[in-house]
């Protein structure tokens, strides 16, 4: 797995054990220790997801959430803080924070979550594949390598799933598409 996630924290405890605790799920894992360098860091990486803290040294969050999105990040973003007031909560959903998770938490849970935003972001970048290829037919052992990262002999329904998925949120009758096409026994073409 590459994921790559970026912490934004200054809490060195809490990183180093947020960077154990995400390296043992398989995710590459950095960090920076206030709000100005984590942008600077999130602009230069090419990241999935970033856990983000409210309270920063030299620029908020808050801000920084609302920086990346203006910049175009597209990646996952969850806010992880001891803020715990709802207007909080709602300032962070409104400015494109993904999911909000308030201190203390249980690490299990802050995995589950993660995992759980990831596959989110990476059915994103399906259709992002499926766009930048416009009608053109790509196999499926092309969306695994280049979305998943799949290497070696494929054979996966992950595609299929993840393409039913996405028919269902675009397609006004997901049974007879013609947004995101199906090429018997060679792929799919998307066609909008």
């Amino acid at each position: 797995m590459d994921t790559r996630i970026l912490l934004i924290k200054d809490n060195a405890g809490l990183v180093v054990a947020l960077s154990e605790l995400l390296a043992g799920e398989g995710y590459r894992v950095e960090f920076a220790m206030d709000g100005c360098s984590g942008l600077a860091r999130a602009g230069t990486g090419n990241y999935d997801l970033i856990v983000l803290d409210a309270m920063l040294p030299a620029k908020s969050g808050f801000d920084v959430c609302r920086d990346l999105r203006q910049k175009g990040f597209d990646g996952g973003i969850l806010m992880l803080t001891a803020m715990s007031d709802v207007a909080d909560r709602v300032t962070a959903l409104r400015i494109g924070v993904d999911d909000y998770v308030t201190k203390p938490f249980e690490p299990t849970e802050l995995a589950a979550r993660v995992e759980a935003l990831l596959r989110r972001v990476k059915r994103l970048e399906l259709l992002r594949y499926l766009v930048d290829n416009r009608d053109r037919v790509v196999t499926r052992e092309e969306i695994l390598r280049n979305v998943w990262q799949y290497t070696g002999d494929i054979s996966s329904r992950t595609v299929d799933v993840h393409v039913a998925w996405l028919r269902q949120k675009l397609e006004r009758n997901s049974h007879q598409p013609q947004v995101i096409q199906t090429v018997r026994s060679k792929g799919y073409r998307f066609s909008a």
